[in-house]
């Protein structure tokens, strides 16, 4: 170990022992001096690959998860867009509300238990959502591809949307966690770059989403049934197998990251305990607005009202334009492709910005619009239209890597600015923020739910990232002038 002596190894590594002699695990006994001389530890150095074995079977899961659901939803109901909008809608106003609550929850305990709730919440509403779905599919069949929307079939879609919501906030909470508080910590015990840790598990992320959805539209193409309601069951049964297998996998490795760095073992608490919903709502938004990642933030959630953005109403109108379950999964894996080249190209980026977290995030959205601005022309001229889906499906595809760049640069502005014990409640609310513009894009999509009426979407979506981008380069503008005189307060390690 460089720098440091075989027994003074032994000696850290003793201390940082986790195991008393009843057998029970303890937090470890290492101090931050010691800490200093852990930096190049080989146990220590396993960590970030832990996490990212974490990071991506949980990543594998949400991706998977996201695009099945409404490619299922479509195969049940295949006239309307609406049961497809409306569980967007109804997943992200259940996120937009609970994630500043979950946020202060994160905030007054321990880092492993958060964990732990987080895994085991997220794989068992997958399961509870894919029986729900085996339900629903069972009774649309009977209605020719159009909701009925009597009881029966009413009760079990809300029981759906909630146990899709369920799964959705108890993904977030753990994202949350390992993105803007672990790899904080982690970076700082290893003496690293945060940006090559961000930089790696977005990879993962959107590795999954290359992997997963192809996989999955493949399987549902190409799986045994004689009808698309027996796919739908087929496809459910996978995904709950699945889902119970990787859950221990999950639970290990967060383990042996928590219990290899000490520093994940110390956190600051707030004393004051987790307070109503309503009262954390109302603080939590409050803090947030008055807090100087309030900007960035808020312009990165306005990125998100959005129909161009492979989700839902997108899949869903493709899926109406005749493309089948494999050549969408494929479609969205290029979009992941091409986003990992943007979180390779990031840190190049960045470093032709003189090291300007701000200057490279300006960079990044004002490209992320530039793509994106096409499919306007197009839907303008011909309305919706095969040609005008495979020029969209294009400039989505290749705008990922300009939107994964601006994901990275709101990342880093949230790591470095918000203190450790408000993490939860401000990466919360900044959670929120995306859910609020997903929500309000459900709604537009809801009320022009025929699939002819797409282009009113899209009209809608390009003039929310053109907003976006103007705010953030205000912002980042007068963040530019003051780090001329006083440097960056993002400097690289």
């Amino acid at each position: 170990m460089a720098g440091t002596s075989a027994e003074e190894t032994q000696r850290l590594r003793n201390k940082a022992s986790n195991y008393g002699t009843d057998g029970k695990e303890y937090p470890s006994a290492l101090n931050e001096e010691d800490e200093e001389n852990m930096e190049n530890d080989p146990y220590v150095q396993m960590a970030p690959v832990m996490m990212y074995v974490s990071h991506f079977l949980s990543a594998f899961d949400d991706r998977v998860w996201q695009f099945a659901v409404p490619v299922l939803l479509m195969n049940v109901w295949t006239q309307t867009l609406f049961p497809s909008a409306a569980i967007a809608f109804a997943t992200n106003i259940v996120t937009f509300i609970l994630m500043p609550y979950v946020g202060a929850y994160v905030d007054c305990h321990d880092r492993l238990d958060i964990m732990i709730i987080s895994i085991v919440a997220e794989s068992c509403f997958i399961v509870v959502a894919a029986v729900l779905l085996c339900f629903v599919a069972k009774i649309g069949e009977t209605n020719g591809g159009v909701p009925s929307w009597d009881f029966k079939e009413t009760s079990l879609f809300i029981a759906l949307c909630l146990a899709n919501a369920a799964t959705e906030v108890s993904m977030r909470v753990g994202q949350q966690s390992l993105e803007k508080d672990w790899a904080v910590v982690v970076s700082k015990t290893m003496k690293r770059d945060p940006t090559r840790l961000n930089t790696s598990m977005r990879r993962i992320d959107l590795g999954c989403k290359l992997v997963g959805p192809a996989c999955f539209g493949l399987f549902v193409q190409y799986v045994n049934g004689d009808t698309a309601v027996e796919k739908v069951v087929h496809a459910a049964i996978a995904l709950s197998v699945w889902n119970i297998f990787v859950m221990p996998a999950e639970y290990f490795t967060v383990r042996k990251v928590y219990y290899t760095i000490p520093a994940l073992q110390r956190k600051e608490l707030k004393k004051h305990g987790v307070k109503s919903p309503l009262t954390v709502l109302r603080e939590g938004w409050s803090s947030y607005m008055s807090h100087e990642v309030f900007v960035p933030s808020f312009t990165y959630g306005l990125l998100w009202f959005t129909v161009l953005d492979n989700g839902v109403l997108m899949t869903a109108y493709l899926k109406w334009q005749g493309i089948p379950e494999g050549p969408l999964g494929i479609s969205r894996g290029c979009g992941a492709v091409v986003g990992i080249l943007g979180t390779i190209v990031y840190p190049k980026m960045l470093d032709a910005a003189g090291g300007s977290v701000l200057l490279a995030g300006k960079w990044a959205i004002w490209l992320f619009v530039a793509c994106l601005f096409p499919i306007g022309l197009v839907f303008l001229d011909m309305g919706p239209h095969a040609v005008s889906a495979g020029v969209m499906i294009i400039a989505v595809t290749v705008s990922r890597a300009w939107l994964w760049a601006f994901d990275l640069t709101i990342q880093r502005i949230l790591q470095d600015s918000v203190h450790e014990n408000e993490r939860g409640v401000i990466n919360g609310v900044h959670t929120a923020v995306t859910q609020l513009m997903l929500v309000a894009a459900s709604v537009v999509g809801m009320i022009f739910s025929q699939p002819s009426q797409f282009t009113i979407l899209v009209i809608t979506s390009l003039f929310s990232v053109a907003l976006a981008a103007m705010w953030y380069t205000r912002w980042a503008n007068a963040g530019l002038r003051t780090e001329a005189v006083a440097g960056s307060k993002y400097e690289q390690i």
